[in-house]
């Protein structure tokens, strides 16, 4: 039976060839999560300050100055953006393995992030972008999110909206999960805003039937399961490129990426090194933000200067694969990394007007 991993999605999205070449180097990638285990054999193992790969952040969650992980959902995406190359199992590093990752804890005792807790996560990111000069913070990956919201929530969330726009002012590129719930006109926050790039899950192989949880608002046909309070959906096959159930579909979803039992990183208080089942958009944002990181590697070694925000966000979205929902007949793009590499730098020898000149 063939189950999903890194080993699947990275070629799957067109990274494997790229990553090669443009594997993340000087670029540094925020994982606002529930922290990063710093001390994770593929995530620099060593403590903050002389750790080479987790060079910075904070707890902001409870306040504190250790962002260490004791959950694994931060890790596991922190694997799968930037995890260090590796052949143990169906692990193999992560989309950009030479980017540098910071750890940014939103999560409180709950486990729960709150708003206030991200966009303090987010503004921190403006004011260390370039603690490291050589490694400023250009993407930031936010797989959490909540709530149902049918249509751009800006107004809704302007204190929210505000400081995203802020954070791109500064050229950040922010990536968040869409939602784990089957919506299917319907998205969570902070996806839902309109600068924020909302990413939604297809699998990456095939591995047969799949039934997971889904909201009672999901349109898929629904079953009652104790385990389930919404009920649970019946997958009758999985293939790579068929967006998941799952994931929350609505008309203003910008890209879809590989996801559903990723072999990636985990947490030592979870007791292993490594996630062998990590999956969901949450699994699907870090996969996008990994391509983007890899984007801005390329853009500053090849053309002299990081992309805009915007301009992250046109390649990705312009060079994507064209993937239709069947359960709601929307297409979206799926992440296409050489395609977008191969936009970007195929006729272009200096750099174009608009390129962000940081880090220098």
């Amino acid at each position: 039976m063939n189950k999903p991993h890194l080993r699947q999605g990275i070629p799957l999205m067109g990274a494997s060839a790229t990553r090669s070449e443009f594997s993340g180097k000087g670029v540094a990638v925020g994982i606002a999560d529930t922290g990063v285990d710093y001390m994770n054999t593929y995530l620099g193992a060593a403590p903050l300050g002389s750790n080479t790969k987790v060079i910075g952040g904070y707890d902001f969650g409870l306040g504190a100055a250790d962002p260490m992980d004791a959950d694994g959902h931060g890790t596991a995406c922190a694997g799968i953006v930037a995890g260090a190359i590796g052949n143990t199992g169906d692990y193999i590093g992560g989309v950009a393995p030479d980017a540098k990752i910071y750890a940014l804890k939103i999560t409180d005792a709950t486990g729960d992030a709150a708003d206030s807790a991200i966009m303090a996560a987010g503004e921190w990111c403006i004011t260390h972008q370039n603690d490291d000069p050589e490694n400023p913070i250009m993407i930031i990956n936010i797989s959490f999110g909540g709530e149902r919201y049918t249509s751009n929530c800006d107004a809704t969330m302007p204190d929210y909206a505000a400081a995203v726009n802020n954070i791109l002012a500064a050229g950040l590129t922010i990536f968040s999960s869409s939602g784990n719930d089957g919506y299917c006109d319907a998205m969570g926050s902070p996806a839902c805003l309109s600068g924020i790039i909302s990413v939604g899950a297809v699998y990456d192989a095939g591995f047969g039937e799949y039934t997971p949880c889904v909201e009672p608002e999901s349109c898929v046909a629904k079953y009652p399961a104790s385990e389930c309070p919404g009920g649970y959906y019946i997958e009758d096959a999985t293939a790579a490129d068929k967006v998941a159930g799952y994931s929350d579909a609505a008309s203003f979803l910008t890209l879809l990426a590989p996801s559903n039992r990723c072999f990636t990183l985990q947490c030592a208080a979870q007791g292993s090194t490594f996630n062998t089942e990590f999956g969901g958009t949450s699994a699907a944002s870090p996969y996008a933000a990994g391509a983007a990181a890899a984007l801005q590697s390329a853009a500053k070694e090849k053309l002299g200067a990081f992309l805009t925000p915007a301009q992250v966000k046109s390649l990705l979205v312009g060079t994507g694969r064209s993937i239709t929902d069947t359960k709601v007949a929307i297409t979206k793009p799926r992440v296409n990394l050489q395609a977008a590499m191969n936009r970007m730098l195929g006729n272009n020898a200096t750099a174009p007007q608009g390129l962000l000149l940081l880090g220098e």
